[in-house]
């Protein structure tokens, strides 16, 4: 608890040390990670949401969410993510494993009688990810909800293996890391998450 407080004392605002344990030396906080899940968040609701404008990116027509959900399912599963990956990859492989990816909506703010959608909360949850695989990803499911791409498309798209293939890379703001698992006992016990 000690080591948090004096951490917390040094460290920017926008980052909390919440926890603190003693691990081998050996450690190493990426190499060891067995799952990581990104977040990503739109605001699909008609106006910016001034106090989370730093968090998540603002949409302002009407998106097709299950066709997005139906788009998504296509990248579950162990794949060559080479079409996701930036141009400028410099990575052996880009062979990755999404163990699962799933939409949230939180449809609290949304106001009676308008076009408002709500706060769709993207996550994707696997071994291991490319340089702004997530963002791409992202900016091609846009694509899809906006009716310029069919949720298929997202095999063929990941088929390419080609960066072209894929949409935009959408805005960095956002992306959130949300959670990396670790197996610290060095067996294959159930992960410790951090």
């Amino acid at each position: 608890e000690r080591w948090c407080m004096a951490l917390n004392t040094w460290l920017p605002e926008d980052i909390v040390v919440s926890d603190a344990m003693e691990v081998p030396l050996e450690f190493h906080s990426r190499h060891a990670a067995k799952r990581k899940t990104y977040r990503y968040t739109i605001n699909a609701n008609q106006h910016p949401d001034l106090f989370n404008r730093r968090y998540q990116i603002h949409h302002y027509g009407q998106l097709d969410i299950p066709a997005m959900e139906q788009g998504l399912r296509h990248l579950i599963g162990t794949y060559d993510f080479t079409t996701f990956a930036s141009r400028k990859s410099t990575k052996s492989s880009h062979v990755r494993t999404i163990f699962d990816a799933w939409f949230e909506r939180d449809t609290s703010m949304c106001r009676p009688g308008t076009r408002d959608q709500g706060v769709i909360h993207t996550y994707l949850s696997g071994n291991g990810f490319l340089q702004h695989m997530v963002r791409i990803i992202m900016g091609t499911l846009i694509e899809v909800g906006e009716g310029k791409r069919h949720p298929d498309d997202m095999k063929i798209i990941l088929e390419a293996k080609n960066r072209a293939a894929a949409g935009p890379t959408a805005m960095g703001k956002g992306l959130m890391l949300w959670e990396v698992e670790y197996d610290i006992t060095g067996n294959e016990n159930p992960l410790q998450e951090f």
